[in-house]
């Protein structure tokens, strides 16, 4: 009876302490992650997409990227399965003015089996307008007619413009303020008094009108 029931319980140790020796392995000799081919190098994600990409993993058909705002990947922004080993970013799926880290795995085995984690990449968004270059009016021009036809260089990637006409150089005492979505605008408030002016235009882009660069 004794004897029966040690044998019992010392197999079912015996199948625990298998059971405990078999997770351990899987998770010591898990197989190193892939390597990020473009570490090397401050990644600026500005408007035009970027590839990231990572060495082929012999034997296994997908792998797993995650993207963050956080080093520790707590916040995971972007958890996709691809079977390529590379990854296009577009800017426009991402905050202006920030920094975010990303990893990779490799996975097979219908995501059963995966190697270890690569090594964290980082990547900075951004996205800057240049400023306009002014065609007319030039500076300091003594205007002898009116209205005042104002025009300048398109600005690639702007879907507007924001010009602003001040009675001084530090444009706190505003006459005149508007969106344009040309690169020409013909002004009518100007009166045959002599008197001067000061204007700037800036470019805009669709991401919520961010402050840009103004002429000078």
């Amino acid at each position: 009876m004794y004897m029966k029931y040690y044998e019992k319980h010392s197999l079912k140790i015996l199948i625990f302490i298998l059971f405990i020796l078999c997770l351990t392995s899987c998770f010591l000799f898990k197989e190193t992650g892939p390597v990020l081919t473009n570490t090397d190098e401050e990644i600026i994600l500005e408007f035009e997409n970027i590839d990231i990409s990572w060495n082929y993993c012999n034997k296994y058909f997908e792998y797993q990227l995650q993207i963050s705002n956080s080093i520790t990947f707590n916040n995971i922004i972007v958890d996709k399965i691809i079977g390529f080993n590379m990854y296009s970013l577009n800017s426009n799926d991402f905050r202006n003015h920030s920094k975010y880290y990303w990893r990779v795995r490799c996975l097979r085995n219908n995501k059963k089996t995966s190697t270890r984690w690569s090594k964290t990449g980082i990547f900075f968004v951004k996205r800057y307008l240049k400023a306009p270059e002014v065609i007319k009016p030039i500076n300091n021009l003594v205007l002898k007619q009116l209205p005042v036809t104002f025009e300048w260089e398109f600005v690639e990637n702007a879907i507007a413009y924001d010009m602003q006409i001040s009675e001084n150089a530090l444009f706190d005492k505003l006459v005149y303020e508007k969106t344009i979505d040309k690169v020409n605008f013909t002004s009518y408030i100007f009166k045959n008094t002599i008197k001067q002016y000061y204007f700037r235009i800036r470019a805009l882009n669709k991401t919520n009108y961010e402050e840009y660069e103004y002429s000078e």
